[in-house]
């Protein structure tokens, strides 16, 4: 009698040490980010609440910062009712439409048709004289480099209006911030003019141009790379006023004086008075357009880096 109860009263407990044990483990396992083999192996089908979860490889997200030419308004080249910095907020937000729907990509874009992102907003006045010290800082520097012959001056390939201070605080501003926060690519918007006596009359030229760093700039390789595969997909729907990227040393917006670290271009998508940009039909195509392929150019860029680096 004795036997049997001994044998009853260890029968219930290896009984109960195995309920608790298979318990306990089960648990832990819940609360694990990543299941150990051997543990994970031991369970039985957890029920929703108490899967495992199991940690995925970390994608780098692609960040872009999307920069529509002048200020919100004011600034920028018009025809009649039609105004550059408008047509470029209008891009800049199909763009961000576009990438946003890929986890792959980030699209930060600087401003819309009334205002300043608020991010860049209040970094160009909290950081105003951190922004003008490192704008003097990079231009020292290029003028020392000048002056011991290490790099060479090269002329300006287009027009450059000069910049205001608080201009110049604003787009220093975008490339030292670029620069904190690990931008990838930087795309400036515009579309181009030309001088004529009534700007309510058409000029004689047409035409997409994209700009980048001069070679010497140490942007300048991989931003010849991204633009290079814009510009090959904008052909498909507009002529190239020339059929070769433009260099230049010294628009702020490509990282002049040494500013930028990453691949920046600037990008005149056509002449602000030309035919298909006149009616409000023709126009929303053509946007909607130059957009298109600037997304295809973006991909086909980040493809052929992936690529490359694999």
């Amino acid at each position: 009698m004795e036997k049997i109860f001994l044998y009853v009263v260890v029968s219930a407990l290896l009984l109960f040490c195995c309920i608790f044990g298979f318990s306990s483990g089960h648990l832990f396992l819940g609360n694990k980010k990543v299941a150990g083999a051997d543990l994970a192996g031991s369970v039985a089908t957890p029920s929703p609440a108490q899967r495992v979860v199991v940690a995925t490889e970390t994608v780098k997200t692609f960040n872009i910062l999307v920069i529509p030419g002048h200020e919100p308004k004011a600034g920028g080249g018009s025809y009649k009712n039609i105004y550059e910095r408008d047509l470029a907020v209008d891009i800049a937000n199909k763009i961000f439409e576009t990438l946003s729907k890929d986890s792959e990509y980030k699209v930060t874009v600087a401003r819309d048709e009334n205002d300043w992102n608020p991010i860049l907003k209040e970094y160009f006045q909290t950081q105003k004289q951190a922004i003008i010290n490192f704008k003097t800082k990079c231009q020292q520097d290029t003028k020392a480099l000048m002056a011991s012959g290490k790099m060479k001056y090269v002329p300006n390939m287009g027009f450059h209006a000069d910049a205001s201070q608080e201009m110049s605080v604003r787009l220093y501003g975008m490339n030292k911030w670029a620069n904190e926060n690990d931008i990838d690519l930087v795309l400036n918007l515009h579309f181009n003019d030309e001088q004529r006596p009534n700007i309510n009359t058409p000029g004689d030229l047409s035409g997409f141009v994209i700009f980048v760093p001069e070679s010497q700039m140490k942007n300048s390789q991989a931003s010849k790379l991204a633009a290079q595969d814009i510009f090959d997909q904008l052909k498909s729907v507009e002529s190239p006023q020339v059929n070769y990227l433009l260099e230049d040393q010294s628009l702020i917006a490509l990282g002049a004086s040494g500013t930028m670290d990453a691949p920046s271009l600037l990008i005149e998508y056509a002449y602000i008075f030309e035919k298909k940009l006149r009616t409000d039909t023709d126009r929303l195509k053509t946007l909607d357009e130059f957009a298109q392929q600037t997304v295809l150019g973006i991909k086909k860029y980040v493809t052929g880096i992936a690529k490359t680096s694999n």
